[in-house]
């Protein structure tokens, strides 16, 4: 919680209380905003109750608050509680209640909201659809994904770096790198989280030519100074047994995390090994 960002919207909270504006519509959905935001979702939660309900955008606060912090079980029960009340879900409730979906697995429950989506319009919106193939992809469901990703023809960098990146947490590399080939041709010009994506797909596989080509190509267009995209580098060299290389790209980092250190070490050590075998071999 960050609590000194809640103390002045306590205090103003109170103020508007003793002024008999403690309970206005518009002031109170900034309030709960504050407090949700701020990771006070119980404050949050108590004014909600207190409040009248008629107004979308005071649940979708809410549900984005339980869905970034928990319990994600809280966001669920919420969505259904504005269908119970009349009011039609938009392109920022689905992707809310989505995440907490995902963060639970809760499968069967995201395609019944999937349905919703289908069924109020909002199945085409990019919003929308980059939140249900990432509720298919945290399920397992990569197919599911891509059958939505198929059926959205607008689509921007977001829905191409959701699909990427259901078939990397799902092991689909080769899709993923087939996938970032269709994303060229489209046209779309790709972001720092699409060339991670693609590179640490190339070292699951340890694809190095592709990782090559993708080194190259952030180089030629600006990206390899991105700490993000020179991490995903020296993983992929690593675990494609060039060392050296990813020894070298290390160094360059402006910043060395926790994940940094990991993929050198584990190229490293990989790398004794592999030399400690061959000496073996040749005794």
């Amino acid at each position: 919680m960050n609590q000194r960002a809640i103390e002045p919207g306590r205090q103003l909270h109170a103020h508007l209380c003793l002024t008999g504006l403690g309970y206005d519509t518009k002031l109170a959905t900034k309030l709960v905003n504050l407090y949700s935001v701020c990771g006070s979702l119980s404050n949050a939660h108590r004014l909600f109750d207190r409040i009248p309900k008629s107004n979308l955008f005071l649940w979708n606060v809410l549900i984005r608050g339980y869905a970034w912090n928990g319990p994600y079980e809280v966001a669920i029960s919420l969505y259904y509680n504005i269908i119970d009340y009349g009011l039609v879900p938009d392109n920022f409730t689905f992707p809310f209640v989505l995440k907490a979906c995902s963060a639970l697995s809760a499968i069967d429950v995201g395609r019944d909201i999937h349905e919703h989506a289908i069924r109020t319009g909002w199945e085409m919106d990019v919003f929308v659809g980059a939140a249900l193939i990432d509720m298919y992809a945290k399920c397992g469901c990569v197919g599911d994904s891509r059958q939505v990703f198929d059926k959205i023809h607008v689509r921007d960098v977001v829905l191409w770096n959701s699909m990427l990146a259901a078939y990397s947490q799902n092991g689909c590399a080769e899709e993923c790198l087939s996938l970032c080939g269709e994303m060229a041709l489209a046209g779309v010009r790709p972001t720092v989280a699409t060339l991670v994506i693609a590179i640490s797909s190339t070292a699951n596989i340890a694809a190095l030519p592709q990782g090559r080509e993708l080194h190259g190509f952030s180089w030629r267009h600006g990206f390899e100074i991105q700490d993000n995209v020179k991490t995903a580098l020296v993983d992929m060299y690593a675990k494609s047994g060039s060392v050296k290389v990813a020894r070298n790209l290390f160094e360059r980092l402006t910043e060395k995390r926790i994940v940094s250190w990991n993929a050198i070490i584990a190229g490293v050590c990989e790398s004794v090994k592999c030399d400690n075998h061959t000496d073996g071999d040749q005794r």
